[in-house]
């Protein structure tokens, strides 16, 4: 999955963005202004990471356990407008906070940069 993952899972640029920012627009037009991705986190059930490891290294059982008492690992994903992945941030464990998971993924680290690397310029004042 990882090598052939870019072929499917991709950002969009250019042209794809206008064309998402106006999709958004005609599903809930006075929603969310200016949206054009769509972003959700879920769990994914796994089994409790057991206690004595050999090759790797001793993790903590209760960083896996949710709120919902489950061992489960996290998924963010993000969508555009026809509900297709453009980005997928996965591998958390269950007990981690959402703003902290987002804050970690490539995502929420580019928001802390110059915005123009995930959105041109002259589409960050579209609405």
């Amino acid at each position: 999955m990882e090598v052939h993952k870019h072929k499917f899972i991709k950002w969009p640029r250019g042209n794809a963005i206008h064309q998402t920012l106006q999709d958004f627009k005609h599903l809930r037009p006075k929603a969310f202004p200016g949206a054009f991705m769509a972003l959700d986190g879920c769990h994914i059930k796994i089994p409790t990471p057991w206690n004595k490891r050999t090759r790797m290294r001793h993790v903590d059982q209760r960083c896996y356990i949710n709120r919902k008492h489950v061992a489960s690992v996290v998924l963010q994903g993000i969508c555009d407008s026809n509900q297709k992945f453009t980005n997928i941030f996965a591998g958390w464990p269950g007990a981690s906070h959402d703003a902290r998971i987002f804050r970690k993924s490539n995502i929420g680290v580019a928001l802390n940069g110059p915005l123009q690397n995930l959105v041109p310029d002259k589409l960050l004042h579209l609405s």
